[in-house]
């Protein structure tokens, strides 16, 4: 055996060993199981039901309560029986699209003065640091009416719920503020409880205006001076192994930051954070710029505090309105052809070098194998999220790591032909394909840094899959392929290198037909592009365009499929569905909801054309109605069979539901005509909401409710008529 593969061996083991270790358990596995019963809220008894012989290696597991009866005892007590799950929570965390998660609504408290069009945008851009700072989760951020903020993160726990509540209300507000020295007359003033203009006390972990009965506190100055808005830096830290926050200026902040400290030399500094007082170090000399945190800070909480200092302060304070559980967005078919499509691509191509490369196709397929498990592995570890444009992504790395085997071995091939021994063949193979590998694959890398430098979600969870794919199929490829083959080599196991060949010698000249396949290229090329353009907003998803979000309530639980299928008579078959159940009464034994939220897309040119159209059908008799010519869909020309003045057809469109202000221009006026020029403001989003949701509660009036709907457009509200109505 080589002397290389002593170490080389070791590190493949090594590498796969951790890939698969962090890989366990795979999904939500029950470790243990208790039956407790509650008297007034305290536990009088607790059995266990089932333990798993490893489940002290598992932190932090999940605890899933269910109640199993509830009943009054001879004493009045209030007896509850439970059914408690501990749950190691699985290590391949899916996303929204895959398994759902939780849903988040907030509201923008700002005053009529305070408020701007683009304050939510401002809101939504710090929050997308806050939520996500390494940005490897895949979440939802989207703003929805006028005031309000919807955030779906996806399978996270009621710890993690919490804690991402806290980063996302903070205001990420950092101030410094000089305190008097303990030995100044205003310090000494403030103990005697004498007021000291321009300073206030202020309690150590306490904001202002909040007292305690301890004298830790300290007089610091009313005037601010400096805020975190000159930071450039902010990490986590230690001191004596406790966790601290560090922190750094820019350029002008280390100005300020060196010329205070100089100026306050043996006073406290108070170091503030969204009003709370965390520190208040003396100052012993001039700093130039940098510091830390301190406060007891456990690491999570460490972690958090620098998320929200990263992210930068809100503008404006969020109010939490709902917290729901919602299923996942895509259905469970569309997850089923998905996974399916990826297993039968892999297998045929597993097939496929078996048998064309044969016993070399058999190593490549181990190396496969190999590069599945370290990415899906890698993933777990960067704590990322898999969604269907992840697996998609894995199911490109399928392609990509058979193409770089396929190279070697075809070097291989040529150079057995020049008659070299499998051990040289072998070696020249592998350095002349090193080359063409790294190449396709940086080309690939770079287009996958851009992905996850400029996407968001679901964008850069396929851009995380692609890189960590092409670095380890780079690695299995040329790395673990070539241990195995030294390997067999080294014990004699590969006598001869065998493989199919179904073009022995082509001499096609492809660079004659350069011209003309240079033509079709363009013409191609050209093609996309026109069609792309004509498709307009048919090519863009709910995500880019807006649209309609339809928050159904119904009178009993049904499955999730039901709806989807129910939507699809109604021509909203791309319609968006997910299962919502209120977050303190999700169990494990709830499978079906009552409450869904419906996704549909905004109406395309083609729907704008057909609606304005059938409203005017509806309110124009048959013998008068001619039809609508569209030039754009706030412009067309109405055609009647008689004449008619333009009072009659402004009647027209106000029984159609739109009124006098939709109308900006409209010819000829003062005298009947069959042909009518009119220019309308466009179609509302309320009008064309309310059809949406009508047409919705239409297909499920067996199951809804109410019956009646309330529409709410941030802070416009609409009473439509009942349903049974509506239907009528």
């Amino acid at each position: 055996m080589p002397k290389n593969l002593k170490w080389k061996i070791p590190v493949i083991v090594i590498l796969v060993g951790i890939s698969i270790l962090a890989l366990y358990p795979p999904g939500d596995k029950v470790i243990k199981i208790e039956e407790v019963k509650e008297a007034d809220g305290k536990v009088a008894e607790r059995s266990v039901i089932e333990d798993s012989v490893f489940g002290f290696l598992y932190r932090n597991p999940i605890i899933r309560e269910t109640i199993l009866k509830k009943e009054t005892d001879d004493k009045g007590l209030s007896i509850v029986h439970k059914n408690v799950e501990y749950i190691a929570r699985g290590q391949i965390k899916l996303g929204l699209d895959l398994r759902g998660g939780s849903e988040l609504l907030y509201k923008i408290k700002a005053e009529e003065g305070e408020y701007h069009p683009g304050l939510t945008n401002e809101i939504i851009a710090v929050l997308e640091k806050r939520i996500d700072p390494q940005g490897v989760s895949e979440y939802r951020l989207q703003q929805q009416g006028i005031r309000r903020i919807l955030i779906q993160v996806p399978g996270a726990t009621k710890k993690e719920i919490e804690s991402l509540k806290d980063r996302i209300t903070r205001l990420g507000k950092l101030e410094f503020k000089v305190a008097a020295s303990p030995d100044s007359n205003e310090y000494n003033d403030a103990k005697e409880g004498k007021p000291v203009p321009g300073y206030y006390k202020h309690w150590l972990k306490k904001k202002k205006g909040e007292k305690l009965e301890t004298q830790d506190w300290y007089l610091v100055r009313n005037k601010i001076e400096i805020t975190g808005e000159h930071l450039s830096r902010v990490f986590p830290d230690r001191k004596e192994l406790q966790a601290v926050i560090g922190f750094e200026f820019d350029q002008i902040g280390r100005a300020k930051f060196g010329r205070l400290t100089e100026r306050n030399i043996g006073k406290p500094l108070a170091i503030i954070l969204d009003g709370v007082l965390y520190s208040a170090p003396v100052i012993r000399d001039r700093i130039p710029g940098k510091g830390i945190i301190e406060g007891n800070f456990t690491q999570d909480e460490v972690n958090d505090l620098i998320a929200v200092m990263r992210a930068g302060s809100l503008p404006a304070d969020l109010e939490l309105e709902m917290e729901t559980t919602v299923g996942p967005s895509l259905g469970k078919d569309s997850i089923r052809r998905g996974l399916i499509a990826g297993i039968m691509g892999g297998i045929f191509v597993l097939l496929f070098m078996c048998i064309y490369y044969r016993g070399a196709g058999v190593v490549a397929n181990v190396a496969f194998i190999l590069n599945i498990v370290m990415v899906v592995g890698t993933l777990s570890i960067l704590n990322a999220t898999l969604t269907l444009p992840g697996i998609a992504g894995l199911v490109l790395l399928i392609g990509m790591a058979v193409d770089a085997n396929v190279l070697i071995f075809e070097r291989i091939r040529e150079e057995k032909a020049k008659g070299k021994v499998i051990r040289l063949a072998v070696k020249n193979g592998y350095e002349r394909a090193f080359t063409t590998i790294v190449d396709s694959n940086v080309t690939t890398l770079i287009t996958a840094i851009i992905l996850y430098a400029v996407g968001t979600g679901p964008v850069k969870g396929f851009a995380i899959v692609l890189i960590a794919g092409l670095l380890i199929n780079m690695f299995t490829a040329v790395f673990v392929t070539r241990v195995i083959f030294e390997i067999f080599l080294g014990i004699n196991f590969m006598k001869k290198f065998s493989m199919l060949q179904f073009f022995k010698r082509p001499h096609a000249s492809f660079v004659q037909y350069r011209r003309i396949t240079t033509i079709v290229s363009l013409v191609l090329i050209s093609i996309g592009i026109s069609v792309f353009a004509v498709r307009g907003k048919e090519n863009l998803d709910i995500d880019f365009t807006g649209g309609t979000l339809i928050h159904l309530k119904l009178d009993k639980p049904i499955p999730v499929g039901v709806v989807r299928n129910k939507l699809t008579i109604t021509d909203y078959e791309d319609a968006e569905v997910q299962s919502i159940w209120a977050s303190e009464t999700m169990t494990k034994t709830v499978k079906d909801s009552t409450e869904f939220g419906i996704r549909i897309k905004s109406l395309n040119d083609n729907e704008i054309f057909q609606k304005i159209t059938n409203d005017l059908k509806k309110v124009i008799d048959e013998k008068s109605f001619e039809g609508v010519k569209f030039s754009k869909p706030t412009d067309f020309q109405l055609t009647l069979k008689k004449p008619v003045d333009e009072y009659t057809v402004q009647n027209y469109f106000r029984e159609a539901g739109y009124g006098r202000d939709n109308i900006i221009l409209m010819y000829p006026v003062g005298k009947a005509a069959k042909k009518f020029s009119i220019k309308i403001s466009g179609l509302s989003d309320e009008k064309s909401r309310i059809d949406t949701i009508k047409n919705v509660t239409s297909v499920l009036t067996d199951y809804l409710e109410m019956s009646s709907v309330e529409l709410s457009f941030g802070d416009i509200k609409e009473e439509l008529p009942s349903v049974s109505d509506a239907v009528r």
